[in-house]
């Protein structure tokens, strides 16, 4: 089986309402598709972007024709193999990070698709984990800010919002964003505590500050003013490569912390685990470069260090990740379909909680789950052509900003 071909798309839709994290605002989601297909007539889909993905993911698509060309041809079986190539040949040009590794992680998860579907095996499966049944445990992402946090009416929407997740969700674990500089500490400490009233004493709590701190006394003041809420991780404290802040926060408090949905290379990941910076591995197979061979590699450095795995991003993609790795202790982000209702449409068949907190992993050939291209079809700004290379522009100015 040889690939014969490589196709982008990138969709654009508008959101119901705005909504911001500590350091970035969403108006819109966006995904970036890519198709590899093979002279055996299958087709596998890798992505990056969706829910809370505001990012000119239609940048990337420059890349694509420089990209097929380095691919028709190679088999899908050599995942890793093709994506060491890509970052070896071009590191100079286009980095460790940013637009090469996303792409490359979105062609990883193509090609384990691929793979998956050749062999009639789930993509876990194929990593390593069980073949069929296997159940992990989420937790719903939210929390984010509207614009009245830390108000009457900000922290009473907070609290509706998480008490929903735990009662009709199943919730046993949720996230809530913090570090906004425009939210300040006080109110963010108020929402933390209305947060823990709302789900009560026995259902995991996470905060995540998307990279808001940009020094470490704010940072302790922070986890200090939150450890009596019984915080279970603080997530992305600071950019990834803050080594010096990491350590000081990771010495100043017992707030376990979790970091990597910005990480793009396994020596990255490497150092924040060895200096124990981190406890909570948050890889994202459609970031990092080499997708889940990265990601596995990652694991196996992280898990000899006693850290656990939570993945960041899409869960479609994200649970083969977790099931192969870290089917026991690991956590899963689950984005409900509030956040974005495009996501129902788009990603059919939802992840369900159950009773239990814990989800089913998808069973079928490949990834299972792929995005519904005709339930997109009305929000596709760019296409690459399949037979030239080239890439074409459609807009369409009502849904796509």
């Amino acid at each position: 089986m040889r690939i014969a071909d490589l196709i982008c798309e990138v969709y654009r839709w508008r959101r119901p309402c705005q909504i911001a994290n500590g350091s970035n605002t969403y108006s819109d989601g966006v995904l970036l598709l890519l198709r590899v297909t093979t002279d055996e007539g299958l087709t596998g889909h890798g992505w990056l972007g969706g829910t809370a993905a505001e990012r000119p993911l239609e940048v990337l698509t420059a890349y694509v024709p420089f990209y097929r060309q380095r691919v028709v041809g190679r088999t899908p079986v050599d995942s890793a193999g093709v994506a060491l190539d890509l970052e070896r040949e071009h590191i100079k040009t286009f980095g460790f990070s940013g637009a090469h590794c996303q792409l490359t992680g979105a062609l990883n998860c193509a090609l384990w698709d691929l793979k998956g579907l050749a062999a009639g095996q789930p993509v876990h499966a194929l990593l390593g984990g069980q073949t069929r049944g296997t159940r992990v445990r989420g937790y719903v992402a939210g929390g984010y800010y509207y614009g009245d946090d830390g108000k009457p009416e900000g922290l009473k929407r907070l609290q509706d919002e998480l008490h929903q997740s735990v009662v009709r969700l199943h919730a046993r674990g949720v996230k809530i964003k913090i570090g906004s500089p425009s939210v300040g500490l006080e109110a963010d400490q108020r929402r933390v505590m209305a947060a823990r009233e709302a789900i009560g004493p026995d259902v995991e709590l996470m905060v995540d500050a998307n990279c808001a701190f940009q020094d470490a006394q704010t940072a302790i003041a922070y986890a200090r003013a939150m450890e009596r809420s019984s915080i279970f991780w603080l997530e992305e404290p600071f950019r990834p490569d803050a080594f010096a802040l990491y350590r000081d926060l990771a010495r100043a408090t017992s707030i376990p912390i979790a970091t990597g949905e910005n990480v793009c290379t396994v020596p990255h990941f490497r150092e924040l685990v060895d200096q124990g910076l981190v406890q909570w591995v948050n890889a994202d197979v459609a970031i990092m470069a080499g997708g889940y061979d990265a990601c596995m590699e990652t694991w196996r450095v992280a898990s000899n260090r006693g850290c656990r795995l939570a993945p960041h991003g899409c869960q479609e993609l994200q649970c083969h990740l977790l099931a192969a790795a870290d089917p026991d202790g690991g956590r899963l982000e689950i984005y409900p379909p509030r956040l974005d209702p495009e996501r129902d449409r788009i990603f059919p068949a939802p992840f369900d909680l159950g009773p239990d907190g814990r989800v089913s992993v998808p069973d079928a050939p490949g990834i299972g789950r792929v995005p519904d291209r005709a339930a997109l079809a009305p929000y596709l700004i760019y296409t690459s052509h399949p037979a030239t290379g080239a890439t074409h522009v459609r807009r369409r100015r009502k849904e796509a900003t």
